[in-house]
């Protein structure tokens, strides 16, 4: 992908949308590699080109500032993750709504990157906000919304909110339990987080 990213480079110029696409597929390949350092400095070119091609607020423009953001999330380098997961949540408020998936998405890397730094208050309070939406769109029993309150139930117990969490943790495990084989892992992560919550209680 080098040598196609070269001769594009050549050819079209480096901003042509061609060349950015490629050089964003590069970017994504050498961080499912693990060579975060390289994939952050080709993703910075590939948010750049973007900005240039189609603005700050183009939907392109902001999934490159959230590859960005990712590859932040993978060196552990968490203050400068939130900074930028901030910008995206609040774009693809503004460009998409906030019922749009782009946006629950987001606003579920914001959570995680905000337990990350130990920021429970915010990242609760978003997260509620995810699962009602999820709730409202997608109903009780959707794998999106079990993920989402599973979430929830983590963070209610890493904050010593027991007994709400437990609520969260059940519903979590009834889902699995109807749902899933007994070997199943999402089954066996289940019933360890609503044993924990138990002997918290």
């Amino acid at each position: 992908i080098r040598e196609v990213l070269h001769k594009e480079e050549e050819l079209l110029g480096k901003n042509h949308p061609d060349t950015v696409s490629t050089r964003m597929n590069l970017s994504m390949i050498l961080k499912n590699m693990e060579r975060f350092e390289e994939a952050l400095k080709i993703g910075r070119e590939v948010l750049e080109g973007y900005k240039e091609l189609y603005g700050e607020n183009h939907p392109g423009t902001v999934k490159a500032i959230s590859n960005v953001a990712g590859i932040l999330g993978d060196l552990e380098r968490y203050e400068e993750e939130l900074v930028l997961e901030e910008e995206v949540l609040n774009k693809y408020n503004e460009l998409l709504g906030s019922e749009h998936p782009e946006t629950i998405n987001a606003a579920s890397c914001l959570v995680t990157t905000l337990v990350e730094l130990d920021y429970y208050e915010s990242a609760l309070e978003l997260q509620r906000q995810v699962v009602a939406t999820q709730q409202e769109l997608l109903g009780e029993e959707h794998p999106d919304t079990i993920d989402a309150m599973e979430l929830l139930a983590w963070i209610l117990y890493d904050m010593d909110e027991n007994e709400e969490a437990l609520i969260y943790a059940q519903k979590v495990y009834d889902y699995y339990k109807a749902n899933a084989e007994k070997d199943d892992e999402n089954l066996i992560d289940a019933r360890e987080l609503l044993e924990e919550i138990r002997k918290g209680c």
